[in-house]
């Protein structure tokens, strides 16, 4: 690799705002799923909505740490709720936000075990 485009690499690297992790089952890119990550200079990693995604990125896994956890919950509220919950039982130490529809909203209880949630619709100023 050339050193003029190693050092942009690391220059892009040292702006990234956050390391995030979306749990998804969607085949859709990440700015498709939240369109307002393709507008923020945050680093997002896409896994498999399951438990054995977020061991592999947490435990000796490609990505290193990450400083939140995105669970896609657009679709399947009861089937996003379950994996919330189940993920809040392995002791995170970071921020589980659930993504949700407007509609979506409604079901948001205390017993997802979620920090936040974010709206799908959410502009960068939210994100």
């Amino acid at each position: 690799m050339a050193p003029s485009i190693a050092r942009h690499e690391r220059a892009d690297e040292k702006r990234r705002m956050s390391h995030l992790l979306l749990l998804t089952n969607s085949n859709e890119p990440s700015d498709h799923v939240l369109p307002a990550l393709g507008l923020l200079l945050h680093s997002v990693r896409v896994a498999p909505a399951e438990a054995g995604a977020l061991l592999a990125s947490t435990s000796g896994g490609t990505g290193g740490p990450v400083d939140a956890i995105l669970v896609d919950a657009r679709t399947d509220l009861a089937a996003a709720r379950n994996f919330c919950r189940l993920l809040d039982t392995t002791g995170l130490d970071c921020p589980l936000l659930a993504l949700l529809t407007e509609g979506g909203v409604a079901a948001l209880t205390p017993d997802w075990r979620v920090d936040d949630f974010i709206l799908t619709t959410a502009g960068p100023t939210s994100s």
